[in-house]
């Protein structure tokens, strides 16, 4: 789909094969660093929920790449019942072609497609200070807070220490965290959303879903016959999400999580999801702290009036950068 704004001349394509390789020069551009082509391209291959590279990207007239605005497919469950969703993610704007209305006209392309599509519903979470914010408040998105984080503090030496006795480099780092992880890794299968109940919906946990999700660093685990999807993030083993459990076998699980961390070198373990979840007792009797992200918006868009998005909630491994 080929479109022409009549003030700027941009040329405005939805996302495919061939014109995906133009994103990681608009990404440079936008951020400053580099992300490889087959990245966008995994990514985007949202084929598994019904609908892939849903997203557009706009041409000056000279045809350079200038902006970009996507939403990445995915199934949330409420109540029984299982629906279309996408997150908007990879906003982003040329420097030399903003002020264009170019991230309007855009998600305006995106978000009738996802209807088309029959998706009622999107969610992001952009920073604060990031320029999408301000967008994403003026198109009237619903703001729901921001990020809430659990956080343990393992007593041990820090990844600093841990790393001066055992000098490696970032990668060689991985490796052996690699290593450490392999004894506890177990095949990528469905398992409960830990924020879903009566009356909370969120995003599957399907086998597709966590496969999907192989393109950035992240390993899925078992303790105690409990899954558990986690990154290593800097000095945090970051919990994207964790299989729901009884008191006593949650304490069992994070104690064998504190000392995984111990073994990887790392001085915190981390849970980011949205507020009210119902594991926060669980998490308050194991000696968290809780801290508001309050530089994270959570944000969401009913493209169907009717479509509870308010009921809707997430942990951090929904991010698309995670």
């Amino acid at each position: 789909m080929t479109l022409l704004t009549d003030s700027n001349n941009y040329r405005f394509e939805r996302l495919n094969a061939s014109n995906i390789v133009d994103l990681p020069y608009v990404f440079e551009a936008a951020f400053g660093r580099k992300q490889h082509a087959q990245h966008f391209i995994q990514k985007n291959d949202t084929s598994c929920f019904g609908v892939t590279n849903l997203g557009y990207i706009a041409y000056s007239e000279s045809g350079e790449p200038a902006a970009f605005y996507c939403a990445y497919a995915c199934i949330v469950e409420y109540q029984g019942k299982q629906y279309k969703a996408a997150q908007i993610g990879d906003a982003m704007t040329h420097p030399g072609h903003q002020r264009k209305g170019l991230f309007k006209t855009l998600a305006q392309l995106t978000h009738e497609t996802a209807k088309q599509e029959g998706i009622p519903y999107l969610f992001t979470f952009p920073n604060k200070s990031a320029n999408s914010y301000p967008g994403f408040i003026k198109q009237q998105w619903v703001e729901t807070g921001g990020w809430q984080s659990y956080i343990i503090r393992v007593r041990g030496l820090s990844q600093k220490t841990f790393r001066k006795i055992i000098p490696l480099s970032d990668a060689a780092y991985m490796g052996y965290c690699r290593f450490i992880l392999k004894f506890f890794s177990a095949q990528r299968s469905a398992f409960a959303n830990s924020v879903i109940d009566n009356q909370t919906g969120g995003v599957l946990r399907s086998e597709e879903f966590l496969n999907y999700k192989t393109y950035t660093p992240n390993f899925f685990i078992r303790l105690k016959s409990k899954a558990i999807w986690l990154s290593i993030r800097g000095n945090t083993l970051l919990i994207g999400d964790i299989e729901r459990c009884d008191d006593k076998t949650f304490q069992s699980v994070v104690a064998r999580l504190k000392s995984l961390a111990r073994l990887l070198g790392l001085g915190y373990i981390e849970f980011r999801c949205s507020a009210g979840i119902a594991m926060e007792d669980q998490f308050n009797a194991v000696k968290s702290w809780k801290y508001d992200n309050i530089q994270t918006a959570l944000l969401y868009f009913n493209l169907d009036e009717t479509f509870p998005g308010h009921a809707i909630k997430f942990t951090i491994a929904d991010d698309d950068t995670y």
